[in-house]
């Protein structure tokens, strides 16, 4: 009986706590009776003020709601009339179903963006407000342009008569601060939130830290001002020439494209790529040396090849080596190397080999001894 009697109490005791927990639940949850619909235009011209209304609607059209009070948010560099005549920033009366008519105007300048947004008093804080991004020129106002020299724009790549960015090596990481300009190239302060879409193409890898990558879309978004945070970028190893990262400009909710930009870069192959191709020449210069002195026998090729614990791809391994620590110094004299190129440094290996590393070692010591 003592049993029962515990197990009922326990019983009533987990109803009891699940509707003090429902009823908390509920208590929670705004109680939204109506929502904000305007026909204000996401993007528009404002040589002339701009008419929008606002329509105050119940959330569940079978139900009744009250009247409530619309405040505006002041924000410097435009503003906003009633049609009525009554004060938008100190507030407004909406009545359900009844549209209240307004006109937007510039103040000072066209920022490009501006942020539309007015909340009610008479309404929870977490319901919705009116909350809208107009998109008043934005594209033809604002440039881009990054602090790195190896991240140009095309006007950027076009005013330098055709030049190209410093290139970047492969494999290591790279950064830069992306900031608006207006057309004069002074600074472009945005008055609204603005979200910027990072794109990378082949493999290349973006990230906001430098320490998580990804290779996918990389967003980040500025509230105010002209620079926004730092961006890294890895290139592939193996990517080679001429790169380009999109830059998409949205609004903060991340809809409505404003603009497009790019940034274009120059990769240069990884310093352990260039090394193998030098070495690689070496070794090939090695390879038809030995065929050539066995008469094209096969047999007769291999056993020269490893003889003496193959010490002849060993001399070539330190040859490749030597030449590509040496690429930078003219040991080869008249001839010329193209440092930018893997077929350059295959040749330059091949002809280390060529001149050997007693005549190599002989040119050095001639090298320093006149300086």
């Amino acid at each position: 009986m003592h049993c029962l009697r515990s197990a009922s109490l326990a019983g009533m005791a987990l109803v009891l706590a699940t509707f003090v927990s429902a009823q908390t639940s509920q208590s929670d949850t705004p109680q939204c009776s109506g929502w904000l619909d305007t026909d204000l235009a996401a993007s528009a011209g404002l040589d002339q003020p701009l008419p929008f209304d606002v329509t105050l609607k119940p959330t569940d059209p079978k139900t009744t709601i009250s009247q409530i009070l619309l405040v505006f948010d002041h924000i410097d560099g435009y503003k906003i009339d009633s049609a009525a005549g009554e004060d938008a920033y100190t507030g407004v009366t909406l009545q359900p179903k009844a549209p209240k008519k307004f006109q937007l105007a510039l103040t000072k300048g066209n920022p490009g963006l501006i942020r539309v947004r007015a909340t009610s008093p008479d309404w929870d804080p977490h319901c919705p407000v009116l909350d809208q991004t107009v998109d008043t020129g934005f594209d033809s106002l604002v440039h881009i342009a990054s602090d790195n020299p190896s991240f140009l724009t095309q006007e950027e790549i076009a005013s330098n008569k055709g030049g190209v960015p410093a290139p970047i090596p492969a494999g290591k990481p790279q950064d830069f601060v992306v900031q608006f300009l207006d057309h004069d190239g002074q600074p472009f302060n945005v008055r609204a939130p603005v979200t910027l879409v990072f794109v990378g193409f082949n493999g290349t890898q973006l990230s906001q830290d430098g320490a998580s990558w990804t290779d996918k879309p990389l967003p980040i978004t500025i509230g105010k001002g002209h620079k926004f945070d730092r961006v890294f970028l890895r290139a592939s190893s193996w990517d080679h020439g001429r790169g380009v990262i999109d830059v998409i400009a949205k609004k903060d909710s991340g809809k409505g494209e404003l603009a497009k930009y790019s940034l274009d870069y120059t990769v240069d192959y990884a310093w352990w790529i260039y090394l193998l191709a030098t070495i690689g020449g070496a070794l090939a210069y090695t390879i038809i040396e030995t065929l050539v002195a066995s008469n094209k026998d096969v047999r007769k090729f291999w056993l020269n090849l490893i003889a003496d614990y193959a010490s002849k791809l060993w001399i070539a391994l330190l040859t490749g080596g030597v030449a590509f620590l040496l690429r930078g110094v003219n040991i080869l004299g008249a001839l010329k190397f193209e440092s930018s190129t893997i077929e350059g440094h295959v040749a330059l290996g091949f002809l280390f080999c060529i001149v050997g590393l007693e005549a190599v070692f002989k040119k050095v010591v001639e090298l320093v001894n006149r300086t």
